[in-house]
């Protein structure tokens, strides 16, 4: 006989109340996520143009799975670039 005790039953649907929060999260991501790609920024007086022009801009899939496998990245990588578009000197 396979049967539960009110504790066991108990934390089974706190389990899947949990995963039921966790599902409208992701939705919500999602929904987010879909705003987001669809940003536009102006380009003149009245022309619009997006702000992911591609879709790597958005997210760059090959820079997560080298952040998980643990290749490290420069923590600095982001000044460096923007002081090199400025032109400042940068010690590499």
């Amino acid at each position: 006989m396979d049967r539960l005790s009110v504790r066991e039953y108990e934390l089974l649907m706190k389990a899947a109340r949990l995963k039921a929060v966790d599902r409208e999260h992701r939705i919500h991501q999602q929904a987010y996520a879909n705003f987001k790609v669809k940003a536009m920024r102006k380009n003149g007086k009245h022309k619009m143009k997006p702000v992911y022009t591609e879709f790597k801009k958005f997210y760059d899939y090959e820079a997560e799975i080298e952040k998980v496998n643990g290749k490290k990245e420069d923590p600095f990588a982001g000044v460096k670039a923007f002081l090199k578009q400025k032109g400042g000197a940068v010690n590499a």
